[in-house]
């Protein structure tokens, strides 16, 4: 699945992931992403992720309207939840399962977490998207894996917590 994001849905993964960057740094919390690129550029570009992920189910009719509203919203609301004390519960909810969206811009990327993420029980599922906000704001779906198959796996590879897409179940 590939999916351009609106213009209104840029403006709201721009507003976002300013708001995320700014709301870290008030609790001072440090950087633990996997990436050389900048907090500021990370926060946007996952929201963006975030949001043609939904906007990828709505259009092939996975979710409803209705349904997209809420998660939208709830992306645009999220707080500040710690993976490493369990309280991370994932971006967006779809027919009770909770999805944590990771994007890169590399259309080779990988599905690469932070060690803090053995910790965040609450989510059941990891998808990966492919794509930049500062080229043509398209994101590509690259594939999921369950939680319970990330964990039962984490160390098995050559560099702990990271999935190449080869590894993906690709139709969600």
């Amino acid at each position: 699945m590939i999916y351009e994001l609106t213009e209104e849905e840029r403006d709201a993964a721009t507003i976002t992931g300013k708001a995320r960057t700014e709301r870290a740094r008030s609790y001072g919390l440090s950087n633990t992403k996997k990436s050389p690129k900048s907090q500021e550029y990370i926060d946007l570009n996952g929201a963006c992720g975030e949001i043609a992920f939904i906007g990828m189910l709505l259009k092939e009719q996975y979710i409803d309207l209705k349904t997209y509203e809420e998660q939208l919203a709830a992306i645009k609301e999220a707080g500040i939840t710690s993976a490493q004390y369990g309280l991370d519960d994932g971006d967006v909810i779809i027919s009770g399962n909770k999805v944590d969206v990771k994007t890169t811009e590399y259309d080779h990327g990988t599905l690469w977490l932070t060690y803090n993420k053995r910790g965040a029980l609450k989510i059941d599922t990891y998808v990966l998207l492919t794509g930049c906000h500062t080229v043509d704001w398209t994101y590509t779906f690259r594939g999921w894996l369950s939680s319970k198959e990330i964990l039962s796996n984490w160390d098995n590879r050559m560099t702990a917590g990271r999935f190449f897409q080869y590894e993906l179940n690709k139709v969600w």
